[in-house]
Order: C-alpha cells, then sequence, then structure tokens
C-alpha cells in the first residue's frame, strides 16, 4: 500500500494542535528544539561558528507556526532589507517584544550589516527561551522587562493558547486569559542609553499587543532621526495611554509610512491616526523609513 506523502503531511498538520497539548499537558514537555537548515531564515551560526539550535514554545500557535512553516512571518524584514540594501554599513537592531527571539533571529539572518541588538522580553518562560536563541550569536543585550512610561511593576497579561499574545493591556485578552507581575523600565532612559553605546543607525521593532504607542511616544524624541527603518504592531483595542501628540510627531518624522496589508502605498499620519480610530479588536503591522 503507496501512503501519498501529501496526505502524511496533512494528517500531521491536523493532529499537531492536540499532539502538543498532550506533550505539554501529560508527558511534562516544555519546549521543542529544532535544528534550522541552511536554507531556512531562522538558521544562524553562533559566534562558534557552529549552527545554533531553535528552541520553540509547546503553544499553538507560535511553536506550531514555526515548525510547519520553518519560519516566522518573515515579509516585513524582506521589505525592510529592501529599505536598507543600500544603506550604512552597519545598523542596531531595537526588537521590544522580543518573545523567544524569532524576529531578531530571522533580521541577522537576512541583514546582514546588523551588528548589536538591544532585545526587550518580560515574560520569565519566554525569556529563557529567548537567552537559548540568542545567545552567542554577535553582540545582543537581552533584557527581561517591558518599556513603558516610567520604571514600574505592573500586570502583564496573558493568553494562555498564544505565547505571543502577551500584553501590559489587558484589552489584548479574551475572557480566559492569565496574568503576572512583570518589570517594565522607562522608554526615554532606554532610548538615551541606545544612542550613547551605539554610533549607527537603528532599525526598530515594537511589537507588544496594544502597547507600542505608549512605548514610542515616551522615548526620547531625538532617537528617532537615528531611526533608518522601522515596524510596529497597531491594535485597535480600548484602554490605551499615550501621548498623541507625540506619537504624532514621530510619524511625521518619517516621510514613508505604508501597512504591510497595503504594500506599495504611502500613508499619512493621519490615514494612520484614522486606523486607530476604533475599539473593533483589528491590527495591521506599520513600516515606516526614510530614503
Amino acid at each position: 500500500m503507496n501512503i501519498d506523502s501529501n496526505d502524511l503531511i496533512k494528517s500531521f498538520q491536523g493532529s499537531l494542535p492536540i499532539n502538543l497539548k498532550l506533550l505539554a499537558n501529560l508527558f511534562q514537555v516544555r519546549e521543542l528544539v529544532i535544528h534550522p537548515e541552511e536554507v531556512s531564515p531562522l538558521y544562524l551560526l553562533n559566534d562558534g561558528k557552529s549552527p545554533a539550535s531553535l528552541h520553540l514554545p509547546l503553544d499553538t500557535y507560535i511553536g506550531m507556526e514555526t515548525l510547519l512553516t520553518k519560519q516566522y512571518f518573515p515579509q516585513t524584514i524582506h521589505m525592510m532589507n529592501e529599505v536598507i540594501r543600500g544603506g550604512n554599513e552597519s545598523y542596531a537592531l531595537i526588537d521590544i517584544g522580543a518573545n523567544i527571539g524569532l524576529y531578531t533571529r530571522q533580521s541577522l539572518n537576512i541583514f546582514k550589516k546588523i551588528n548589536k541588538v538591544f532585545a526587550y522580553e518580560p515574560h520569565p518562560n519566554n525569556f529563557s527561551l529567548l537567552l537559548k536563541n540568542l545567545s552567542n550569536i554577535r553582540d545582543i543585550e537581552m533584557n527581561m522587562y517591558g518599556l513603558g512610561t516610567k520604571n514600574a511593576t505592573l500586570e502583564f497579561y496573558l493568553d494562555p493558547n498564544n505565547n505571543g499574545n502577551y500584553s501590559l493591556n489587558k484589552n489584548a485578552m479574551s475572557e480566559m486569559h492569565g496574568q503576572i507581575n512583570v518589570d517594565v523600565k522607562n522608554a526615554a532612559e532606554e532610548s538615551i542609553k541606545w544612542m550613547n553605546s551605539f554610533e549607527g543607525e537603528f532599525i526598530y521593532k515594537s511589537d507588544t499587543q496594544g502597547y507600542d504607542e505608549t512605548i514610542i511616544s515616551a522615548i526620547e524624541p531625538s532617537f528617532w532621526s537615528r531611526v533608518k527603518c522601522g515596524v510596529i504592531e497597531l491594535w485597535r483595542i480600548e484602554g490605551k495611554d499615550y501621548d498623541v501628540d507625540s506619537f504624532i510627531r514621530m510619524l511625521d518624522s518619517f516621510p514613508c509610512k505604508m501597512f504591510e496589508k497595503m504594500p506599495g502605498k504611502n500613508v499619512s499620519s493621519l490615514e494612520v491616526l484614522q486606523f486607530l480610530n476604533s475599539n473593533d479588536g483589528a491590527s495591521e503591522d506599520l513600516l515606516f523609513w526614510r530614503v
């Protein structure tokens, strides 16, 4: 009896969510370790020039999606690579909401000009995987705290099925969610540290489930003049508290702005604010850059 390989793949994909839950709940497996092939955007060499293994959570979103596709939504990274292709020889990546390091790993794979990374992830389990996925790889500073308007300990809300859907904004969660307390540091102070410790330009990324505008409006304004390009995730939810004028000034400082789902269409700061003028729970990635 011959078994079609496509049928096997479909069967494996269909049974994977329940199998991941069984591994976690019945067998106490906490992570998967895979070894990306050289052609994968998640492939990296460590400082010893050996392939770095990749550690994934057993959730049914980030872990499963990455296992099945052998990447994690690299579209925006490829788009930004086009922006910096002919630019400076040295960039630093700011990764806020670094999670387990998938964005940074793919960026280091594709952006050959990144020489420094500042990564921020406040959740202890995600941070543990972040350390495993990025240790001994170039110059990476990993910080187990979030960023906000001041130094504080805040409630952090957790989606039980998606390790990537954690937020300081409770409205990003469904009714069934958990919570812990995490440390948050002043984003203005951190941005001064970035500028003082790196002389080149920056690539900025934040993905904090409804908290991006708060962080952006708190960052030292002079930082944005040294940013070549970036991507932020904008959520249309209630409970946001940020300086709208500071956010608009940041947007205005970049002549090129584009929603990922509308490639080729340059949008204005007003159009970005109009997108945010709703509480329907929709989200969209916004890319911004200067030529």
